[in-house]
């Protein structure tokens, strides 16, 4: 059974905006064959892979899972859809996982419901997250816009698999060592390198089978991972020498301080009161621990928050607009445009229960 407990997703919607995919089980494998069923097309089963074309109904494309050995998985994305999909999914995390996501083209929007956390990911970067939690039910929701095609590489690891590999969380996440006691850690939106990207479209490229196909791709996976250690030392470096510990407690105070407040949020400088960090430092470390601005961090828990109270349809749009931070509906109209494709009223108005 679906724990709806994160938003009340349990909207069936049919040739309109947007779909919602209900994914869950224990693995990857189990969500193709949901998905299969949600959207009537089967999915092929190519070795050690399993590739579930997109229906024309649906958008053009593919999504494609590769599982490799010594617990290392690439799950590829590559879609335009014809409508706003929404993904409510969840797994049983027997041990701790890793993830490297990599948004080629096309901007996604996620959502952990354990921590309530948003995350925005746009076309040419990065973003990696590590869930220390053990015997859990992950659940997470994303969003794709209509007409915008999406292409993302998601190379996972678990516990077991760093551990061969002998790949340790300081060396994942330098600027974050004080907190690896914490269920989840994340580190978002690091660009895509030149050597990077060029390993990503040897991914997506690749015309091997079967064994041969296997060992190449576990070498790109093994080359990504590489790659994003290397730079995590140089952007560690970078941080740890201008933030204390204290410095990033106090960052993370500041984030939490922006999501209770999104409605009236303080202004840069109150903010770095409050925390008791100075402006500059507040702006700057935040984007070294974040990956991105205050304020764009701001506006993407904004627009997934209200998206959510849209499913609900308990409020009006000029509600939810209030309850997000807008005054003026019309810039929060237009701001959810740009972000999910389609306008609130829309998105609220063709939910079929």
């Amino acid at each position: 059974m679906i724990d709806r407990s994160c938003g009340e997703m349990g909207m069936k919607v049919m040739s309109a905006l947007p779909y919602t995919l209900y994914l869950s089980g224990e693995n990857v494998w189990s969500y193709f064959e949901q998905a299969q069923e949600q959207l009537g097309v089967n999915y092929r089963q190519l070795y050690n892979e399993r590739v579930l074309p997109l229906p024309e109904w649906f958008g053009k494309g593919y999504v494609r899972n590769v599982f490799l050995r010594n617990q290392l998985n690439i799950f590829i994305l590559d879609v335009i859809p014809r409508q706003t999909i929404a993904i409510d999914c969840q797994v049983l995390q027997h041990r701790p996982v890793f993830e490297l996501h990599f948004n080629i083209t096309g901007t996604s929007n996620s959502r952990n419901c354990l921590t309530d956390d948003t995350y925005q990911i746009i076309s040419g970067e990065g973003a990696c997250f590590y869930a220390n939690v053990s015997d859990t039910r992950m659940h997470m929701q994303g969003m794709f816009p209509v007409d915008q095609r999406v292409t993302m590489v998601e190379i996972t690891a678990d516990a077991l698999a760093l551990a061969n590999l002998h790949v340790s969380l300081d060396m994942l996440f330098p600027a974050h060592t004080h907190r690896f006691d914490k269920p989840m850690i994340y580190q978002n939106n690091y660009g895509i390198t030149p050597t990077m990207y060029t390993a990503l479209q040897q991914i997506l490229n690749c015309s091997y089978t079967e064994l041969p196909r296997q060992l190449y791709l576990e070498s790109k996976a093994l080359e990504l991972l590489s790659l994003y250690v290397n730079e995590a030392a140089t952007r560690g470096s970078s941080q740890t020498s201008q933030l204390r510990e204290d410095d990033i407690e106090r960052i993370y105070t500041a984030k939490h301080i922006l999501t209770q407040r999104m409605d009236d949020p303080p202004s840069l400088v109150e903010l770095a009161r409050q925390v008791g960090i100075n402006d500059y430092k507040l702006k700057v470390g935040f984007r070294e621990v974040f990956g991105t601005t205050v304020y764009k961090y701001l506006h993407t828990h904004r627009m997934e928050q209200a998206r959510h109270l849209l499913l609900k349809r308990t409020h009006s749009v000029l509600e939810v607009a209030y309850a997000v931070g807008y005054t003026n509906p019309s810039q929060f109209a237009a701001a959810f445009k740009k972000t999910y494709g389609t306008t609130p009223s829309s998105y609220m108005s063709k939910q079929i229960a």
